[in-house]
């Protein structure tokens, strides 16, 4: 979308293109259906080369004994010589902060993409906040970034931090498209958005 309607730069090239527009519902239900097959191919890997999936809400018991089960069943307990723990992330939300979905949310409700705000606030500028911001500003948002330093993307290589400013924060002056902008206040009144490593 966002090249698609840099009409300058499609000139440029000889190219012209009438108004792009685009289909929210289509976008989310590709995004959803992207990742439930990336998730269904992930586990029909790990079937292929012998991996047990256990489903459950799991317990570490020792240092090799978890118990696992669901709400309701009864639990079961499964030994092993090394216990990994790979749960994956959860959205941070600030204490005092209420999440209704709607006018403030974490990235799983943005993940479903059900309506695109004019402005957005994305308060921590990590690589899932960026990607994200990238998302929205192509559908035409304008996003606000607010970060506790003074970079975006504190703790990671200062490179890519860097690549990541000069891409999305201050790109060249010939786009017409709106674009990501930080800021160091707080945000209220409006759209926010939890950033689940940001």
């Amino acid at each position: 979308m966002r090249e698609l309607k840099d009409e300058h730069h499609l000139k440029s090239l000889g190219i012209q293109v009438a108004a792009a527009q685009y289909d929210r519902q289509a976008v989310a239900d590709h995004a959803n259906n992207l990742a439930a097959r990336i998730r269904g191919n992930l586990t029909n890997s790990m079937k292929a080369i012998g991996v047990d999936i256990l489903d459950g809400f799991g317990t570490l018991v020792t240092p090799q004994k978890v118990k696992y089960g669901k709400p309701g069943a009864a639990e079961k307990t499964v030994t092993a010589k090394d216990v990994i723990i790979a749960t994956g992330s959860t959205p941070f939300v600030p204490p005092g902060i209420e999440v209704d979905g709607k006018t403030v949310f974490t990235s799983d409700e943005a993940l479903k993409l059900e309506w695109i705000p004019d402005w957005i606030a994305i308060v921590g500028s990590g690589y899932i906040g960026l990607e994200f911001s990238d998302v929205y500003t192509a559908l035409g948002a304008e996003v606000t970034f607010v970060e506790a330093l003074d970079i975006i993307m504190p703790g990671f290589d200062p490179e890519i931090g860097k690549l990541a400013q000069r891409v999305l924060i201050t790109p060249a002056p010939s786009t017409t498209t709106r674009r990501a902008r930080q800021e160091d206040h707080p945000c209220a009144g409006r759209q926010a958005s939890a950033d689940r490593a940001g």
